[in-house]
Order: C-alpha cells, then sequence, then structure tokens
C-alpha cells in the first residue's frame, strides 16, 4: 500500500527546540540542519526526518538510527536492510510530507503562488503547457502537472537526469504519463493527486500500484512525532 503522511510546521518555532530534538535524529540530517541559514528550512528538514523515523518504526517495529541509509548515484536514499520500505521526502511552505511504499515511491507538494510564464515553458512540455493555458485555473494546473512530473522522476530514483520534456503529464483526474516521442503511455507507475491541503498541489507517483493501492492522506502534528522520540 502507499501511504501519505503530512505534517504542519507548528506556530512556534525556536532554534532552541531545534537544539533539543537533534540528538533524536540521524547524524546525516543534523549536518544538513547545521548549515541551514534560516529557522524554517531546519524544522523542514527536521519534520521530515522526524515523520521518517516514527512511521519507519510503525511499519518495521525497527529503530532506523540503528540501520544504515544509502544515497544511490542520483541521491535518493534508501535503507538496504529494508529492501521492501520505499519512501520519499518533500516539503513546500507550512507543510511536509512523506510517502511510503513497498516499492519505488515519489512525492512532491508545492505551494501555489504567481508565476512568471517564461519560467513555466521551459518547464513543460508542449502538450503540458498547451493543457495548462486551456485550464479555467492555470496557475493550480501548472503545479498539478508540475507535482506530477517531479513525483514521477523521484519515484523513478533517477530525478532530474530524466529529461522534463521527454513525458507529459495529462489529465487533471485520472493522471497518464506519455513519452512525448513514441506518445505511448509510460507503463510500470502510477500518480495520485491530493485534494486535502489549500493552496497546497501534492501528486504522489508509484512503482507497480493501481488506484486502490493509495490510502488517504494521515495528517500528524508536529507535537506527536515530538513527544513520541
Amino acid at each position: 500500500m502507499v501511504n501519505l503522511y503530512v505534517c504542519k510546521l507548528p506556530s512556534k518555532r525556536s532554534y532552541q527546540e531545534i537544539q533539543r530534538l537533534l540528538p533524536n535524529i540521524s547524524a546525516r540530517v543534523t549536518q544538513k540542519i547545521s548549515r541551514y541559514r534560516f529557522l524554517d528550512d531546519a524544522y523542514r528538514t527536521l519534520i521530515g526526518d522526524l515523520l521518517l523515523h516514527r512511521f519507519f518504526y510503525l511499519n518495521t517495529g525497527y529503530d532506523l538510527r540503528k540501520q544504515r541509509i544509502e544515497i544511490t548515484n542520483y541521491g535518493k536514499p534508501n535503507i538496504p536492510t529494508f529492501p521492501s520500505f520505499h519512501y520519499n521526502i518533500s516539503h513546500s511552505g507550512d507543510w511536509v510530507a512523506l510517502a511510503t511504499h513497498h516499492y519505488p515511491v515519489g512525492v512532491d507538494i508545492e505551494k501555489v503562488q504567481p508565476l512568471e510564464s517564461i519560467v513555466v515553458k521551459n518547464l513543460l512540455s508542449h502538450r503540458e503547457y498547451n493543457n495548462m493555458l486551456k485550464h479555467d485555473r492555470p496557475v493550480q494546473a501548472f503545479y498539478e502537472i508540475w507535482t506530477g512530473k517531479e513525483s514521477f522522476v523521484k519515484a523513478t530514483g533517477k530525478g532530474l537526469s530524466i529529461p522534463l520534456q521527454s513525458f507529459s503529464v495529462t489529465g487533471m483526474r485520472n493522471i497518464q504519463l506519455i513519452n512525448t516521442t513514441t506518445e505511448d503511455i509510460v507503463k510500470g507507475y502510477l500518480c495520485e493527486r491530493y485534494k486535502d491541503l489549500s493552496r497546497y498541489s501534492l501528486t504522489v507517483c508509484a512503482k507497480q500500484a493501481d488506484k486502490k493501492s493509495f490510502n488517504d492522506l494521515t495528517e500528524c502534528q508536529f507535537s506527536w512525532l515530538a513527544n513520541e522520540l
């Protein structure tokens, strides 16, 4: 099953709280947080790691801090001792999202905000750009297309080494991935769009999944994550 967990940044934030929680997360993430200049960036990364630790334990019964995490050549992390636990993390604005699955999975969340048209055109395929312009809410349509593209390339594990123009995301309800060269449907992956968060676009893409594989979104409170360490 494909599970999706989200957590909102707390309304009250402090460097003291970050420092208190750092001993409970991985050294790799602690080093990453130490390089941030802005408090919100530290919270987003911290929450992503807290979500991962908590739901790895609930799914496997093991402490993630005792497991080795490997980073692929394309930058995607995996846990070699648990090959059937795949995950991906994304954050934007006030929200952090974690997707898990028995097979490769990708998630992307984006806060919907104004865009520059010239930038948008360079990011989308010709088909996607035309579909966006036809939509009654083109900005919203862009983010729905974009989170579909991002979640797919993250699910493949190859990230942006996959040319963004090489495939198109079509369909606002039932998403399809189309190879722009052959016009064939990209098989093996399925994307699901979640409408639960106002002013945000959120899409999950999973390998070897069907519509019934996707569970409803689960919202977690930061206080619960912090107190369950």
